[in-house]
């Protein structure tokens, strides 16, 4: 080695022992390279770690907290009907060219089963596109003639950790759980509904003796007040549908309002014998 590399080294040498470093000549000397050791997470810690990670993702939530966050500025239209003094409501939501109502006797529980009527259609949509992706995954990659791709961390778009939220709401409602005051504060109460148990319906009345003083679909709103329709749209026909005790009926007419019209007029005329038809011929 000469003196011009001695020098180098030496001056090398000096500014990393200045700045911290390792010598050089200590570098040649060793080597071999120390790995920092990795140690393995405990499993139980890990388990833990992961539920207070999901925990803070999953709190229970109802039908309207989950709609205002995942549909935030849609508006729920809610109509009024009275009928022997007692008032019904019919709460309707539109959302990609579909509506989806609910009736109550409570306003608030009317836009909950709309609520309920919208999420029950979201996941019965991505359950039928799950099981058709499993179905043909070779196909499509045959008919596209494309390699395997590497796999990827999976990426979606349905709001899971919402309707988790929502079915932990209606587990704990079903088992008529109450959290202590000191859990929870009352904002939170308020707004995830599980201190406030939903209005019990009235009980389905005897059929009136003067049927037509009354609007078809007020008089089996009254009389069925856990009734909800959905809407088939096809122009210029709409279809509007309801099930009763598992029986399907269907109407239709050139809007929303005379389709359901015509649907209600269909399940009295097969629970009372009352045909509304018979009456205006």
């Amino acid at each position: 080695m000469s003196d011009g590399e001695d020098n180098t080294n030496l001056i090398l040498n000096e500014q990393m022992i200045l700045e911290g470093g390792v010598p050089i000549e200590s570098m040649n000397r060793n080597h071999e390279v120390k790995w920092p050791v990795k140690r393995k997470i405990d499993k139980t810690l890990y388990n833990r770690r992961r539920n207070a990670r999901i925990h803070r993702l999953i709190l229970p939530k109802n039908a309207l907290v989950v709609f205002s966050e995942l549909f935030r500025g849609v508006p729920i239209q809610v109509e009024e009907h009275t009928l022997w003094n007692d008032k019904t409501y019919t709460a309707t939501i539109e959302i990609d060219g579909q509506t989806y109502t609910g009736n109550h006797i409570s306003k608030t529980e009317a836009k909950q089963k709309a609520c309920e009527q919208l999420f029950r259609s979201m996941l019965s949509k991505q359950l039928i596109m799950e099981t058709e992706k499993k179905k043909y995954p070779v196909e499509k990659d045959m008919e596209h003639d494309t390699a395997p791709k590497p796999k990827e961390p999976p990426q979606e778009d349905f709001p899971w950790s919402h309707f988790a939220s929502f079915a932990m709401y209606n587990l704990i409602n079903q088992w008529k759980l109450q959290l202590n005051s000191k859990d929870i504060s009352l904002q939170d109460k308020q707004s995830f509904g599980i201190l406030s148990p939903p209005k019990v319906a009235a009980p389905m009345k005897m059929f009136p003796s003067n049927p037509t003083n009354h609007q078809p679909v007020s008089l089996l709103v009254q009389l069925r007040p856990d009734v909800t329709f959905t809407y088939t749209i096809l122009h210029p026909v709409i279809h509007a549908n309801c099930v009763i005790d598992g029986i399907r009926f269907t109407g239709q007419g050139s809007s929303k309002k005379s389709a359901k019209k015509e649907c209600c007029i269909s399940a009295i005329r097969h629970f009372w014998n009352f045909d509304f038809h018979f009456i205006h011929s």
